[in-house]
């Protein structure tokens, strides 16, 4: 009788299979906050553009769940959401989530996008950036919760940050109170805001921060068990970016103004 109730015990688990593993269904989380062209919570960006339809080539259906970041980069780690849609190519993230790699870097040719993130400070401030060092910096630079990036450049940079902006509004209206002497941000998100006569007291300042590209990242347990398909995922991904049509389907997707830091003349206006 209890060799018959432990068969049974064990059939059972055999039928307990993480449901991304039954070529059912991935769930892919994304910020509650807008970046575009990218991402935007309640309707596709370039990238969830992109991951959609790589996934349905693969033949699995595909559900975005609306997190904030660190919360998303936290579900996805602990195996409770399968992905993050825009993870950025740092060595914090390698070390917990699964990641399109080539020669232990990611792989850039299957990417969802590049992200190009600038310095922000009051029209009264002296800090400067010159592309490679502040100067007249006296506190933390501030930026959003949960982007391990800048978090990176900054430390190879020897600068502190501090990272307990929740949204890029809020970001902001720290830098008016004087919380900080700059912040930093994501373009075109920015210069979105900068539009805004609540912010009319600060500025981008005109040279990035940095250049880097974006990635759909997995549960390290799941790319495990379903190595082959999630990479069939990222090379779709690549070859629809590299696609002669992607380019207009881009523009369509995301028809607003992408500003490209680093033009002279570009210091006081977004």
């Amino acid at each position: 009788m209890r060799q018959w109730l432990l068969r049974l015990w064990l059939l059972g688990l055999g039928a307990v299979t993480p449901l991304a593993a039954q070529a059912d269904r991935l769930r892919i989380c994304v910020s509650d906050h807008a970046y575009p062209p990218l991402t935007f919570p309640h309707r596709d960006g370039q990238a969830q553009y992109l991951i959609r339809r790589a996934v349905g080539e693969v033949g699995w259906q595909l559900e975005f769940v609306v997190l904030p970041w660190r919360r998303c980069l936290k579900a996805v780690t602990q195996g409770d959401l399968d992905g993050a849609a825009t993870v950025a190519d740092t060595a914090e993230n390698r070390s917990k989530l699964a990641m399109p790699l080539r020669r232990g870097m990611a792989h850039a040719a299957r990417s969802v996008g590049e992200v190009v993130a600038v310095v922000i400070r009051r029209r009264d401030s002296q800090t400067e950036w010159n592309g490679k060092v502040f100067s007249a910096l006296r506190t933390p630079v501030i930026h959003e919760a949960g982007i391990s990036a800048f978090s990176e450049r900054l430390a190879e940079l020897g600068y502190r940050g501090l990272d307990s902006a929740h949204s890029p509004e809020q970001l902001m209206r720290m830098l008016l109170m004087g919380r900080a002497d700059v912040a930093l941000g994501l373009e075109p998100r920015v210069s979105e805001l900068l539009r805004q006569p609540e912010f009319a007291g600060l500025q981008r300042l005109p040279l990035p921060f940095m250049r880097s590209n974006t990635y759909l990242a997995f549960n390290k347990a799941l790319y495990a068990e379903q190595r082959e398909h999630l990479d069939r995922v990222w090379m779709a991904i690549e070859r629809i970016r590299h696609s002669p049509e992607w380019p207009e389907l881009a523009r369509t997707i995301y028809p607003g103004r992408l500003h490209t830091p680093g033009v002279a003349g570009d210091r006081q206006e977004p």
